[in-house]
């Protein structure tokens, strides 16, 4: 089976101080343990994440953070 990840849980997990931060965490964690398949995520949902991070974050270092998380660069 496969999971695609929606850009809001990626943004909440994200965002410390988004309001459903825990529960897209918990999610996160559950799918990355393997509980629901493999994960998936497209590039327009990928641009998605990292350009809603950019406009509700205000500067690039937390977009650019997300980018490089989602494409394996740094640990997620």
């Amino acid at each position: 089976m496969t999971l695609c990840i929606d850009t809001g849980v990626l943004y909440a997990d994200h965002d410390l101080d988004a309001s459903r931060h825990e529960t897209a965490s918990a999610a996160l964690d559950a799918v990355f343990d393997g509980a629901f398949g493999q994960p998936y995520l497209s590039d327009y949902l990928y641009d998605e994440a990292v350009t809603l991070t950019l406009k509700r974050g205000g500067s690039f270092a937390p977009a650019q953070q997300l980018g490089a998380k989602l494409r394996g660069v740094d640990p997620y």
